[in-house]
C-alpha cells in the first residue's frame, strides 16, 4: 500500500522535523499577538544575542576569577558580542538551521543561557552592590582617612594600635613594678606619642568603641541614643592640651564633648584604677631605672616622724 511505501525517517530527521515545527509554532503564535508583534520580536533578536554573549563573558570570567569590571571581562565580552552576532544572523555555526547536531548543542547553549540569566542578574546586583559599598568607604577614608574595628573614624594626625584596636589611654608602670602618674611620651623624633584622644561608648559585649562620629553613644542594651560614654581629658601645658601624658583622666557623660568647667563640677574627670595594682619588677645589666618618689601625704610624714 501508499503507507507501507512510505519510507521511514531517520531519528535526526524526526528530531530536525519537530525543530522546525516548533519553529514554526513560534511564528504562529507570534502572528497571533493582537498587533503586529513581530517587528517587536525582530528588534529584540540583536538584544538577545548580546545578553547570549554577555552571560557568557561573564561565565568566562568568572571561571578565571574575575569581576565584572575587570579588564578580563572586557577582553572575553568583545569576541562573544562578535561570535554571538554573526550566529545570530547565520554567517557563523550553525550557519542556518542546517545540521542537526549544531542545532541541539546551540539549542543547548542558548537554554543554559536562558537558565543563567537569573543567576547573572543576581551576581550583577551583587557587584554593583559591593562597588557601592567600596565606593562609600574610599570616600569616608578621605575624609577619615584610619578607621577603627567597628568602622569609625579616626584622626590620622593620633593614635596608637596594639592587637587589633586603638589604644585610648596608657597606664605606665616603673621599673619597680609601681603605677606611674603624668608620664610623658616620645617616639625616638621627639614627637609626642598620642593616642586617639576620643569619646568611647560600650559596645555591648564588655568592651568600648571609640566614637568621633556619632554626636552620641548608641545605649548596646536598647539601640537608642543617649547612653553614657567614657570622655577623655587631656593633660595641659598652660592653654595649650597635650595628648602623650598618661594616664589621660576621663569621666562617664552624656555629651561626648568635654566639658570646660569639668574639673569643678562634683564628678570631675579622675584617673579611675590602674588595670594592675603593680606589675613584676624588671631589670637591665647596667641599667639604672628611674626612681619617683610617692607624694608626700600626712601618713608618710607621721611615719617619718615616728621612725
Amino acid at each position: 500500500t501508499a503507507r507501507s511505501a512510505r519510507p521511514r525517517r531517520s531519528a535526526a530527521e524526526r528530531v530536525g522535523g519537530w525543530l522546525d515545527w516548533c519553529h514554526e509554532r513560534f511564528d504562529t503564535l507570534v502572528q497571533r499577538i493582537p498587533g503586529d508583534a513581530r517587528p517587536v520580536v525582530e528588534w529584540a533578536r540583536p538584544l538577545w544575542w548580546l545578553a547570549r554573549a554577555g552571560i557568557a563573558a561573564l561565565i568566562a570570567a568568572g571561571l578565571l576569577g574575575a569581576s565584572a569590571a575587570s579588564l578580563t571581562f572586557a577582553v572575553i565580552l568583545v569576541p562573544a558580542v562578535v561570535g554571538s552576532v554573526l550566529i545570530g544572523v547565520g554567517k557563523l555555526w550553525p550557519g542556518g538551521r542546517r545540521g542537526l547536531l549544531p542545532r541541539l548543542l546551540l539549542l543547548a547553549l542558548n537554554s543554559f543561557a536562558i537558565v543563567m540569566l537569573p543567576v547573572v542578574a543576581s551576581y550583577l546586583d551583587q557587584q554593583a552592590d559591593s562597588r557601592y559599598w567600596d565606593g562609600y568607604n574610599d570616600a569616608q577614608a578621605d575624609s577619615l582617612p584610619t578607621v577603627d574595628g567597628a568602622g569609625y573614624g579616626i584622626d590620622e594626625q593620633a593614635g596608637l594600635y596594639s592587637s587589633g584596636r586603638w589604644v585610648t589611654n596608657v597606664f605606665p608602670y616603673d621599673a619597680s613594678g609601681r603605677p606611674l602618674v603624668g608620664v610623658q611620651l616620645f617616639d625616638q623624633n621627639g614627637d609626642p606619642i598620642n593616642v586617639v584622644a576620643a569619646p568611647e561608648c560600650p559596645d555591648g559585649a564588655g568592651g568600648w568603641t571609640v566614637v568621633t562620629v556619632d554626636p552620641m553613644c548608641w545605649d548596646p542594651m536598647t539601640g537608642e541614643q543617649g547612653a553614657e560614654g567614657r570622655v577623655p581629658y587631656p593633660w595641659t601645658n598652660g592653654a595649650a592640651q597635650l595628648e602623650n601624658v598618661f594616664p589621660l583622666p576621663t569621666r562617664m557623660q552624656a555629651e561626648l564633648q568635654p566639658s570646660a568647667t569639668a574639673f569643678a563640677e562634683p564628678d570631675p574627670p579622675a584617673m579611675g584604677q590602674f588595670p594592675l595594682a603593680s606589675v613584676p619588677p624588671v631589670s637591665l645589666p647596667g641599667i639604672t631605672p628611674s626612681v619617683v618618689q610617692p607624694p608626700d601625704t600626712a601618713d608618710s610624714q607621721a611615719e617619718r616622724a615616728q621612725g
